[in-house]
């Protein structure tokens, strides 16, 4: 059995060949926040889907991997760990679902770590995605702004100063795209929870009253 936390509108699959509710833990269609389901109904029926998350990574290790996969935060004794678990299950004390500032990966983070940030997702998955987004608005415009500045110049004369922005334009081309991906890798490191300055560990019986839930990611 899994315990996991998820949202109603996510479909969880059933384990049973007639399509009706699972024989193991029941119809949970409707059910979201924190909720125990077997293996089977976990992993959508298709056991490729499992991977072990890397608690305590090196720096190395972590940027090799794609994002959601490992953290450089170590994870706490297996006692701890299975004591939040249990608490937020029986409670069902995680706050809202949402996709982008509190999912699964959130929930599963701080049970093993104890470490949340301020109206801030933790996941992996979801910080991988903002960098991209960010390389992505910072790199290419310029990019592209210089490379056709260069070209422009190309039919009005062969001059040496149209030649030497071409060469400056080329430079710049081949650094913003090494720089890409330096930016992505380092948006990353600084953003995870083994990381980052603003992480605060939350007690069990601070996360009700912590104000976790809101705000901008």
């Amino acid at each position: 059995m899994v315990i996991h936390y998820t949202s109603a509108t996510i479909p969880i699959f059933c384990s049973s060949s007639s399509g009706s509710k699972c024989p193991t833990c029941g119809d949970q269609s409707s059910l979201e926040g924190v909720i125990f389901t077997c293996i089977t109904c976990f992993l959508h029926g298709d056991d490729s889907n499992l991977r072990v998350f890397q608690y305590g990574a090196s720096k190395a290790y972590f940027l090799a991997q794609p994002g959601g996969t490992c953290t450089i935060a170590p994870s706490n004794p297996t006692c701890d760990v299975l004591h939040r678990v249990y608490h937020l299950y029986h409670n069902n004390s995680f706050g809202g679902y949402n996709l982008f500032k509190n999912n699964c990966e959130d929930f599963a983070i701080y049970c093993k770590t104890g470490m949340l940030v301020k109206n801030k997702s933790t996941s992996g998955q979801v910080i991988s995605r903002i960098a991209v987004t960010k390389v992505a608005k910072f790199t290419f415009p310029s990019t592209i702004f210089i490379h056709v500045a260069a070209i422009a110049m190309i039919p009005a004369a062969m001059s040496p100063a149209a030649i030497a922005i071409i060469d400056v334009s080329s430079v710049i081309v081949f650094v913003n795209g090494a720089m890409g991906p330096l930016a992505y890798c380092h948006y990353r490191y600084i953003n995870d929870i083994g990381v980052r300055k603003d992480v605060e560990k939350v007690s069990l019986e601070e996360l009700d009253t912590w104000s976790k839930w809101g705000g901008e990611t």
